[in-house]
């Protein structure tokens, strides 16, 4: 296809008055149907005539893929949990007005430019790689290479059905394209990268800070509670209060879900306490959360946490060209200290960040 009519090609997501059109053309034209899985996006490529050229079908990554695996390096907890933020291109279907060269490359490129955006608005979560398996008996998977997917293996010829796997002995390859230079990272990382949150609450790449220093001068916080019964350490405690914080926490609840949801080098990370006959690192529950960080001094932990924040910021490790402060304060309504005057909050934070260092 000439240079002047690929620039005319529109690449969009469907609307849903176009769903019957879009899996009836399917069902004609792709030998393995219109059926997606998982969280799906369907595209169409249109000419400057509206007339539709190709078809593109996203949804789930695949649960298990030896060969993604071992190119992504997560572990089975990570990949659990970050498997959403991979897609599986599971169909491509070029229709017949729209066979000419190139066409197929063009579109699948214009298709990944938007498709983690598009998955945000439509999921609430982004993806930052896309996958898709080749049989070699229907294609060559030309597009792909040409697309920049990069072939990194054969699946091992299963299929999963029913909760079980049935061998069928036609393996396919195993291509991904990575829709960030810095994917593999966020998907392999202990801490979950600010890019991947589901909301737009300002975040701090925790995978970039030093949690020793703060966990060390978090020690020094004394320890209100009765040493009876206590399972936790408290500077343990007050560590992932902080690191939920810094990930968008804003209560007790979602500090407990943070903590729930660490993986083992997070929580060893943080000074969980190892629970010898379960053999792993164990969260506190909410509940001790609440209770812990009842009694501690504010005062005392504000000092502690603004200044290895401060640090964290004068190292490097919080992404800012400039060190610049904001500085504010307010009244607190009703509020008022002996002497009956009112009591004044006053704040500073690194501009860009949600980082209060004092």
């Amino acid at each position: 296809m000439p240079d002047e009519l690929l620039r005319g090609v529109e690449v969009r997501p469907i609307v849903a008055d176009e769903r019957d059109l879009f899996d009836a053309s399917l069902d004609e034209h792709h030998w393995l149907g219109y059926r997606l899985a998982g969280r799906t996006m369907r595209y169409v490529a249109t000419d400057e005539d509206g007339r539709w050229l190709a078809l593109l079908g996203f949804g789930g990554a695949a649960l298990s893929c030896r060969p993604r695996d071992e190119y992504i390096g997560w572990s089975r907890e990570q990949q659990y949990r970050r498997l959403p933020h991979i897609a599986n291109n599971q169909r491509f279907c070029v229709l017949p007005e729209g066979r000419h060269p190139n066409l197929a490359s063009f579109v699948l490129t214009r298709a990944l430019r938007r498709l983690s955006e598009d998955y945000r608005v439509a999921w609430g979560q982004p993806v930052v790689a896309v996958e898709t398996f080749v049989d070699p008996a229907t294609h060559r998977g030309t597009c792909y290479i040409a697309g920049g997917f990069e072939l990194l293996g054969r699946t091992a010829g299963y299929r999963r059905s029913g909760g079980r796997w049935f061998h069928h002995g036609n393996t396919k390859l195993v291509a991904m394209r990575t829709l960030r230079r810095d994917a593999r990272r966020l998907l392999s990382a202990d801490f979950d990268h600010p890019a991947l949150a589901e909301t737009n609450i300002p975040m701090i790449d925790l995978e970039r800070l030093c949690f020793v220093g703060l966990l060390e001068h978090l020690a020094q916080i004394p320890d209100h509670r009765k040493r009876r019964g206590v399972r936790h350490p408290l500077a343990s405690l007050l560590g992932m209060s902080v690191a939920a914080t810094l990930a968008g926490a804003r209560n007790i609840t979602a500090i407990g879900e943070f903590a729930a949801d660490c993986p083992q080098p997070v929580l060893e990370a943080l000074g969980a306490k190892y629970h010898p006959r379960l053999h792993k690192f164990i969260a506190p529950h909410t509940d001790t959360f609440r209770r812990a960080l009842a009694g501690v001094d504010a005062a005392r932990l504000d000092e502690v946490v603004g200044a290895w924040l401060f640090e964290q910021v004068r190292q490097g490790r919080v992404d800012e060209q400039r060190l610049v402060l904001a500085l504010d304060g307010k009244s607190m309504r009703g509020a008022v200290d002996e002497q009956g005057r009112a009591v004044h909050l006053f704040a500073a934070m690194v501009h860009g960040e949600a980082a209060v260092i004092a």
